[in-house]
Formats: structure tokens, sequence, C-alpha cells
């Protein structure tokens, strides 16, 4: 299961949240925790927010435990800087380190319909690539789990 839920949640010492972590915890094994940007859910929403992810445990194995809390294997966690988008909504793509867009020639294939037939032509193209860190943290979520090193 993924949640998306505010930072404050799991983050914020004191009693408020105690009880909803333990809780949590307790019924779901933590398998990793994604720190959002601030511009993830802007312009609509201001709010800071983690995606966690969860497995719910099965009664047997509560069952077993005796009212100890359960063991908890090693969390991934990361922290996402960009998201593909400013605090306005727009689109924002990788910049060199002089701010600068970097544009790279990639083959785009096209397609389109001519006299009923569909003809495709591959091309080379300029593109930039979208500022967003999520896909590359998926890709190393899935290296975790598998139990291969992270890349840096």
């Amino acid at each position: 299961m993924a949640i998306v839920m505010p930072n404050g949640i799991l983050g914020n010492p004191g009693e408020q949240m105690e009880a909803v972590r333990w809780w949590m915890l307790y019924h779901m094994e933590l398998l990793a925790s994604v720190d959002l940007p601030a511009e993830a859910f802007l312009p609509q929403v201001s709010v800071q927010a983690s995606c966690v992810f969860l497995r719910r445990r099965d009664e047997s194995e509560l069952s077993m435990l005796g009212g100890r809390m359960p063991q908890q294997r090693p969390v991934f966690m990361a922290i996402a800087e960009n998201c593909g988008h400013g605090r306005r909504g727009e689109t924002r793509y990788v910049r060199g380190p002089d701010g600068e867009e970097i544009f790279k020639v990639r083959d785009v294939l096209e397609r389109w319909e001519q006299n009923g037939q569909v003809v495709e032509q591959s091309l080379k193209k300029q593109v930039r690539d979208l500022a967003d860190d999520l896909p590359w943290i998926a890709r190393q979520y899935r290296r975790h789990v598998a139990g291969k090193t992270l890349e840096v």
C-alpha cells in the first residue's frame, strides 16, 4: 500500500501522533518512505508530504508476537528534490551547472496516418529531460528490493 501523508504524522515528536505511528508500525511493515518536494502538489495544495509504502502484516504474524513490536527490515528512504514542475505549475527541465537547459539528441519514433496507412519514421531530435527525481527513485527502490547496490 502507498499513502501520501503530511510529514508531521511520521516525523513530529510528541504524543499527538505517537498512537498513529505505533498502530501503523505494529500492523504494517514500513517498506519505504520518500520525501516529496514542496512543489509536488502545487499550485493547488501547499503541504510538505511523504509517500510511505507499507505491507500489511498477516494476522498470523501478529498472533505469534504476544503484544511485542514486530521486527522491521531495512527501510528504503529517499528525498525527491524535483518533481518536473515549479511552484506555479510550470514545467521544469534538467539544467547544467551554468543554469542552461540540457538538450540531448535522441531517436524519436513519429507515427502518422497517410492514405489510410500508418507511417512511421525514426528521427533524431534534440529533447530535454524533465527535472523529475521520482522515476530514478523508483528504479533505486526496485534495486533495493532485488538486493542490488544503489546507484549514486
